[in-house]
């Protein structure tokens, strides 16, 4: 079970979607704190860098996601992605032998050749 493999901590079943994406997506969600903050100084003028930045850590993180998404989406795989590939790799070298995934190496896999009949010997 996948649970087995990733130990769970006191962030539940957070602790294991790790990614590089993660701390954008908590610091977005920790300037969500300025908003009170912005409440609080409505009648001064720091209420608008305080109310708008949430709003701008949010575009940001959407505009590296979308950025990462279509240039370098390996970025976004998770941890457990990374593991789980990682652990076919390893189970395709101890079954085959081969070093590394490699397409020419898996044709026989693919397109099997059929057995041939054994020849006769001379009677």
């Amino acid at each position: 079970m996948l649970t087995d493999v990733f130990p769970r901590s006191a962030l539940g079943p957070l602790a294991a979607k790790q990614g590089a994406l993660n701390p954008l997506i908590w610091l977005s969600v920790a300037s969500l704190s300025f908003l009170p903050a912005a409440y609080f100084f409505k009648d001064n003028w720091i209420v608008y860098p305080l109310g708008l930045l949430p709003f701008f850590a949010f575009a940001f993180t959407l505009g590296i996601g979308f950025y990462w998404a279509l240039k370098k989406p390996q970025l976004l795989q998770s941890e457990e992605f990374k593991i789980l590939e990682k652990l076919l790799e390893n189970n395709f070298q101890t079954k085959t032998g081969l070093s590394a995934l490699d397409p020419a190496s898996l044709q026989p896999v693919a397109n099997p050749q059929p057995a041939r009949a054994p020849e006769k010997r001379g009677e």
